[in-house]
Parts: structure tokens; sequence; C-alpha cells
């Protein structure tokens, strides 16, 4: 909550590109330090938390803007609830993961997607 409303700030500066990245690499490295030091959970989960406020509204702005006028709301509700969907899976997939190789497995996995997923971001938008 302390990190929404500067991070929104910063995005009107310096693109909310730049800052998504970044928000998406913290949240790549608090599930690798997850899956390597879960005894650091405490702490990890600040950058955990860091991820959320950089990118929850940053990201809804972003979809806002690349959607036309006429069209916006549409577009957000059809974000979310994608967001929504996707988390049904996932779950399912960070469980089997876990039931089969071990606690650290889900998020190294999850950390190894984002990661990509950032990766995507860089080049793709």
């Amino acid at each position: 909550m302390l990190v929404s409303y500067p991070a929104g700030k910063l995005s009107d500066r310096i693109g909310r590109k730049k800052l998504l990245v970044f928000g998406f690499f913290l949240y790549s490295l608090s599930y690798f330090l997850i899956g390597v030091t879960p005894r650091l959970i405490f702490w990890i989960m600040i950058l955990y938390g860091l991820h959320i406020g950089m990118t929850e509204g940053v990201s809804k702005a972003l979809v806002a803007e690349l959607s036309s006028p006429e069209e916006k709301a549409t577009i957000l509700g059809l974000h979310a609830t994608l967001l929504g969907i996707g988390l049904f899976p996932a779950s399912l997939l960070a469980g089997w993961l876990w039931n089969v190789w071990g606690s650290a497995s889900p998020f190294l996995f999850g950390g190894s997607a984002s990661l990509l997923a950032t990766m995507i971001l860089v080049f793709f938008l």
C-alpha cells in the first residue's frame, strides 16, 4: 500500500513498461529466494510486497492506455477475468510440482516463468 502511490507517480514519469519490468523482476527474485532460502521468508515477503505495490495499479493503467476509449472498460474487465482464470491452473500446477518434486519446485518454476514473461515484456511491448 505504501508503494502503490509513489509507484504510480514514478510510472507517469519514467513509463509504465520500465516500472513493470522492474516490479516483475522483483517478483522473480522473491520466488527464487523463497525456493532457495525459505527461512528468510519474512524478508523476502518485503520484496514481494514491493512487487505488488509496483505492478498492481501500473499494470491496470498500462492496459487502460493500450485500450481504445470506447472499449476501455471491457478490456479492463477482460484483463481481470483472464488473470483470475489463470490463477486456477497455476495453482494446480504449483500443487502438483510441490507434491512431485518438493516445496521449492513451485517457487523455482514460478520464478523462472516470471523471468521469461518479463523478458517477453521487454522485447515485445
